[in-house]
């Protein structure tokens, strides 16, 4: 898990027609990857915090 490791294997054995698709992810490239989501998910956090203020 990328939680408690830098790199992670991804395996999926079946990904179409049979064919596997297996490869390794970094921390960094997921975080990189989610970058706009991880950002989307914090307005509305400081949204909040700002109008109970």
């Amino acid at each position: 898990a990328l939680s408690s490791a830098a790199q992670t294997s991804i395996e999926i054995d079946s990904l179409f027609e049979g064919i596997g698709f297996y490869t390794s992810l970094t921390r960094a490239r997921f975080e990189e990857l989610c970058q706009d989501l991880f950002r989307s998910t914090l307005d509305p956090v400081e949204k909040v915090l700002q109008a109970e203020r």
